[in-house]
C-alpha cells in the first residue's frame, strides 16, 4: 500500500480524476485530526475554531447549528457545526475588518437558510461534496459591510475551520455565491494538509502576479489561489450540466466560468515557475491544462 506522501505524489499530475483530489481527502483529514489531537487533545466532537486556534480544548464553545450533512461511508451521521462569535473570536479578529453576525441574528430564516441551500448547492456534486464535508467541521459567518461583495478566508494553523460571508438579505445568486465561498475555503485548507506532507513551494522570496487579487503574491498564493478557482471553474460546469439551477443562476455560473478562464490564461507562466518543487510543477501543469 502506497503511503500518504507517495500516493499524493501521485496523484498530483493526474489529469483524469477531479481537481480536488478526492481518493486523498480521507487520508488526509484523518492525518490532520491525529495531528491536531496530538497537539491540543481536541477531536472531531469537541473541536471548535477558538479551541483549535488557541490550544486550549477548554475555550468557550457556543453552537448556532449543526446542519447535517448525511452518512459518512462509515454510516455515522456528519454535520458542519456553525458557530458563533464569542469573546475570543472577536479578540482574535479584532483591528481586521471583519465582523461576525450574532447568534441571535442568525436564528431567523434569511442567513442560514442561504447557507443551507448553498451546502445543498455543493451536494449536487457528490465527490466534491464527500471532500467538503470531510474537511470542513466548523464555519463561521461573517457579515459584509456590503451585501454584493463576498468575504471569505481561512487560517492553515485552523485546520477544519471556514470563515465565509452571507448577504442579510436573500438577493440573486446567493446561494451559488455563498457555495463558492464554501468551495473555495475547503480547497485552501485541502492544499494545506497536502503541503503538510508533501512541500510543493521552495521558496516564497519572489512575487508573481495575481490576477485574482490585482498584486503580486509569493509563489504559494498563486499556487492556492490556481487551485481553489480550478476547483470552482469544475464546480460550476458540473452544475451547468445538471437540472437544479435556475435561470438566473445558469447565466451566473456561464459567467463565472468565463472569468475564470479568463485569470487562469493571466497565470500560464507559472507553469515554469523556479519556485515550486517538482511535485509542485506537477500539479500547476495539470491545473494549467
Amino acid at each position: 500500500m502506497l503511503s500518504l506522501s507517495n500516493l499524493i505524489k501521485t496523484s498530483l499530475g493526474r489529469s483524469d480524476i477531479p481537481p480536488w483530489l478526492p481518493e486523498l481527502t480521507d487520508k488526509l483529514v484523518a492525518v490532520g485530526w491525529e495531528r491536531l489531537n496530538r497537539e491540543t487533545g481536541l477531536t472531531p466532537d469537541t473541536y471548535g475554531t477558538v479551541r483549535a486556534s488557541s490550544g486550549n480544548a477548554s475555550a468557550q464553545l457556543v453552537v448556532v447549528r449543526d446542519v447535517p450533512l448525511g452518512r459518512d461511508p462509515h454510516g455515522l451521521k456528519t454535520f458542519i457545526r456553525v458557530e458563533s462569535s464569542t469573546a475570543d473570536l472577536i479578540h482574535l479578529y479584532e483591528g481586521t475588518g471583519v465582523n461576525f453576525y450574532a447568534a441571535e441574528e442568525m436564528t431567523g430564516p434569511t442567513v442560514l437558510n442561504c447557507l443551507e441551500e448553498a451546502i445543498q448547492t455543493i451536494r449536487h456534486v457528490p465527490s466534491l461534496w464527500g471532500t467538503v464535508s470531510a474537511l470542513v467541521r466548523s464555519l463561521h459567518v461573517i457579515r459584509s459591510a456590503d451585501d454584493e461583495h463576498d468575504t471569505s478566508f481561512s487560517e492553515p494553523h485552523i485546520p477544519f475551520s471556514v470563515f465565509v460571508s452571507v448577504p442579510r438579505r436573500r438577493i440573486r445568486n446567493d446561494v451559488l455565491r455563498v457555495a463558492e465561498a464554501i468551495v473555495h475555503e475547503s480547497m485552501h485548507l485541502q492544499l494545506t494538509l497536502i503541503e503538510k506532507a508533501v512541500p510543493l513551494v521552495a521558496c516564497t522570496q519572489r512575487k508573481y502576479f495575481s490576477p485574482w487579487r490585482g498584486e503580486h503574491r509569493s509563489a504559494r498564493g498563486i499556487l492556492h489561489a490556481l487551485y481553489v478557482f480550478r476547483v470552482i471553474d469544475r464546480l460550476l460546469q458540473e452544475l451547468l450540466s445538471s437540472p437544479h439551477l435556475r435561470r438566473e443562476e445558469l447565466s451566473y455560473a456561464r459567467t463565472r466560468r468565463t472569468q475564470i478562464a479568463a485569470q487562469i490564461r493571466e497565470v500560464e507562466p507559472f507553469r515554469d515557475c523556479p519556485d515550486l518543487t517538482v511535485h509542485g510543477l506537477n500539479l500547476v501543469g495539470r491545473l494549467l491544462i
